[in-house]
């Protein structure tokens, strides 16, 4: 048996290419349409990884398609390579053409092996656990809360929680929601924020995925406002037959108003029954902003982290010391 799995992982070898490659050494259109035929999310798209940090993939290359590809998202710092996913990224996956059982083992083994050249997994998520367990990693269940939007509006309405219904039948006299192109209101608000939401690299960030994902029509912005007063705002991505929860914030007055729970009903009532099948609210955080989702009757799913530290005790005492006291140096 192990001796004719040898000569088959030999013979696709032969027929197949994998290569790790750089973000920059991608054919970005050979990878969307990889990420379309295989279904994938949002998150895995090459102007999405792109605008999150730097990346690279493993990739089996097939008569100049990419056949299958799973991304690597990392970081550089201390002359130490890690990998690390951009908080805006909730989930990869494997990316597959079509899943072929000896040629997609081989891939796999190529992508496991090359996950050993790193040190430190410091976050990396997947929503796929086709994967065995990893040598010398940690594999951690986690989760994430999602809506069916192919029920009608009034099927999920009955899906909110006592309270989330009852707060939605006192709706706040004057509030307009409307969709906006102007993202400078919502680094703004989130400026004047006593507590900020988002941290300046973050931000970056938001900027650089609103600039390209503008351009593609794959990202909307809702505001919810009185008068002049912004109240909250919500970014949301398209992509495929999902709409993907990117960011949102909320102001003092707008917690009070319950303007977040407006806005977030507003689009279950858009988009129910449309072209999108689901509303993805992203990972669950262990903090009340999952249980604002869940009052929506949202849906868990899994996802599992892949977590590994085998830095030098050098780099890893330093690092636990400020970890404790807060510094985050991820």
């Amino acid at each position: 048996m192990e001796k004719n799995l040898v000569l088959a992982q030999a013979q696709i070898a032969r027929e197949k290419s994998i290569e790790v490659l750089h973000a920059t050494e991608i054919d970005r259109n050979c990878w969307d349409a990889l990420v379309a035929v295989a279904d994938g999310p949002l998150y895995c798209t090459f102007d999405y990884l792109s605008c999150c940090g730097e990346w690279e993939a493993v990739v089996l290359i097939e008569e100049s398609q990419y056949w299958y590809a799973v991304p690597i998202p990392y970081r550089e710092r201390g002359g130490i390579k890690y990998v690390y996913q951009s908080p805006f990224t909730c989930y990869l996956t494997f990316l597959c053409r079509k899943r072929e059982a000896g040629s997609f083992e081989v891939f796999k083994n190529a992508w496991r092996e090359h996950l050993r050249s790193y040190k430190y997994l410091a976050k990396y998520f997947f929503c796929d656990y086709s994967f065995r367990e990893l040598v010398e990693c940690q594999v951690i269940e986690c989760g994430g809360l999602k809506i069916d939007l192919t029920r009608s509006y009034q099927e999920i309405l009955k899906g909110y929680s006592h309270d989330r219904a009852r707060k939605l039948r006192k709706p706040t006299k004057n509030l307009t929601i409307s969709m906006s192109e102007d993202l400078d209101l919502f680094f703004k608000w989130n400026a004047q924020l006593p507590i900020k939401s988002f941290q300046p690299y973050q931000l970056v960030v938001l900027r650089a995925l609103w600039e390209k994902l503008s351009f593609n029509g794959q990202i909307e912005l809702y505001l919810a406002a009185i008068d002049e007063e912004l109240f909250c705002g919500t970014l949301i991505g398209k992509f495929g037959t999902t709409l993907y929860s990117l960011a949102a914030f909320s102001t003092a007055n707008g917690r009070k108003t319950n303007a977040l729970t407006q806005v977030t009903d507003h689009l279950f009532q858009k988009y129910a029954q449309s072209h999108y099948t689901v509303f993805d609210f992203g990972s669950m955080t262990g903090t009340g902003i999952d249980d604002f989702k869940l009052s929506f009757g949202a849906e868990r799913y899994r996802i599992y982290q892949i977590y590994k530290n085998n830095l030098p005790w050098y780099v890893k005492i330093p690092k636990s010391i400020l970890n404790y006291f807060g510094v985050s140096v991820s």
